[in-house]
């Protein structure tokens, strides 16, 4: 006899796989005829755009493409030229035979940028693109919650498992049309550089509509009316609506924004950049889910059909912060700091900790007046707290990079955040079919049963003897069900 289960189903979204890779680059980038040959590299800035992202079943592919700038000192010794450069390529990441991608996050970052002097009209540029993949399947989550016309003397022992899962993964263009005003008696006459960073800042729920508000920070290196490099930097606001079905909280979410595109101009002393970004949004509910984990039938043989099920119980995220303090040797006199950056490497994961390389520039002036530029390498250290559970480093940036001069030494501060994304998973058994035997078993088995309770709880009980909880409730007086450890009860037979 199949004993009919009713199924509950949860619309949901299913992390099926994650991915870092990284895509190794260079090229040959030879100086225009109206510039001047080069003396000597001050610096090399480069980001990496987002151009293509397409989804199959089995696999993603990501094209993009990597945009730099070289400063450099031409041979006549005096002011500042600038390279341009553009990389395109292409990274096909393939997904485990058993998976389906449907809705993919990527999220693109450099690690490594270095340029060298083939001769005087000829650099070669060597890159690094580190892309990080998350991809998700739209799924029914299919669970038996009860039975359907339930045979008398069948139990059955039901459980409630908090659920957090992906509601929603979507993604919207971004575009950003912002001024950058430049430093009062310091009018910039020539832009060298230009580079911004996105960053998400809350959400606000209004009935099927999300609204997510973030903010860009604009950085643009130039120069000023008397060949002074200048750095500006300015900060603005934006917002972006989403449609979601239904209205629920939303306890979690995770949002990834991805440059496609930056043009900058110099127009009236003032810098224009004009932005265009993809943010990849990442919404998780709440939910209850109720199903059958054990069953049995007094006086018939039960046969279960069991499945597996790994729920996701909560997402929180936790921030990291680690400091260095890299040395450089001038090798000379050293005698302002004009600006520092730092660009940190591939993160390594090791037992109770992470590693980030991290390498900083700083182009400073010597005595002789001269632009010069000094490179430093360390590590950044954070350690993982033992409380996180399961987590994955989500992201990671530099906050702040600072520079003095320390005699014939520059010395380069970095601090980086690191955020970790920690989730807490549980891996459950669900009843998922039911069958018995259609002719009741004849036993000569006495009806009542003498049994010291020891530490077996009321439920396997009832199933080892072939009797229910509330009879043993009921034939022991007891009043809420808890019995105590070795007691003796009365087991009836049902």
């Amino acid at each position: 006899m199949d004993i009919s289960l009713e199924r509950r189903g949860l619309s949901r979204y299913r992390e099926v796989f994650r991915d870092t890779s990284h895509c190794e680059l260079s090229a040959d980038c030879v100086i225009p005829d109206t510039q001047g040959d080069i003396l000597r590299i001050i610096k090399c800035e480069a980001s990496a755009k987002l151009k293509s992202k397409d989804v199959s079943s089995d696999s993603v592919t990501i094209g993009g493409e990597l945009s730099g700038e070289i400063l450099y000192v031409p041979e006549a010794g005096e002011g500042v030229s600038i390279l341009n450069f553009s990389i395109p390529f292409e990274n096909e990441t393939h997904l485990r035979d058993e998976n389906v991608c449907q809705s993919c996050i990527a999220e693109l970052s450099v690690v490594a940028a270095d340029v060298r002097v083939l001769n005087p009209r000829k650099v070669s540029v060597r890159a690094e693109v580190q892309i990080r993949l998350r991809c998700y399947d739209a799924e029914e989550l299919s669970y038996c919650a009860s039975v359907n016309d339930k045979p008398d003397k069948l139990f059955c022992k039901s459980r409630t498992e908090p659920l957090l899962y992906p509601s929603f993964v979507g993604e919207k263009q971004l575009s950003l049309d912002e001024e950058v005003p430049c430093d009062a008696g310091s009018p910039a006459a020539v832009l060298l550089s230009g580079s911004s960073s996105y960053y998400a800042d809350g959400i606000e729920r209004v009935g099927s509509k999300l609204i997510l508000k973030g903010h860009a920070d604009i950085s643009a290196i130039a120069l000023d009316g008397e060949g002074n490099i200048i750095t500006l930097r300015s900060s603005t606001p934006f917002s972006q609506l989403f449609e979601m079905s239904g209205e629920a909280d939303l306890p979690y979410w995770d949002a990834v924004i991805v440059s496609t595109a930056e043009y900058y101009s110099l127009e009236n002393g003032n810098v224009n950049a004009d932005l265009h970004a993809v943010i990849q949004l990442t919404c998780y509910a709440e939910a209850d889910i109720e199903f059958i984990e054990d069953a049995y039938f007094c006086g018939r043989m039960l046969q279960l059909e069991h499945e597996e099920l790994e729920l996701c119980r909560s997402v929180s995220t936790l921030k990291l912060t680690s400091s260095e303090v890299l040395e450089y040797d001038a090798g000379g006199s050293p005698v302002s700091v004009v600006l520092a950056e730092s660009r940190l490497g591939k993160i390594k994961l090791t037992d109770g900790s992470i590693s980030i390389p991290v390498s900083s520039e700083a182009v400073y002036t010597n005595s002789d007046g001269d632009l010069c530029c000094g490179k430093a390498r360390g590590c950044l250290e954070f350690e993982l707290p033992s409380d996180c559970g399961h987590s994955m480093p989500n992201t990671v940036e530099v906050t702040e990079t600072t520079a003095q001069i320390n005699g014939s030494s520059i010395e380069i501060r970095v601090t980086a955040v690191l955020i970790l994304e920690c989730t807490e998973t549980v891996r459950i058994s669900t009843i998922s079919g039911m069958s018995a035997e259609d002719t009741q078993c004849v036993s000569s088995c006495p009806s009542l049963y003498l049994c010291r309770c020891r530490d077996r709880d009321l439920w396997t009980l009832a199933k080892t003897y072939g009797s229910s909880e509330d009879a043993i409730i009921s034939a022991n007086k007891l009043t809420d069900g808890n019995v105590l450890p070795d007691a003796v009860l009365l087991i009836p037979k049902i």
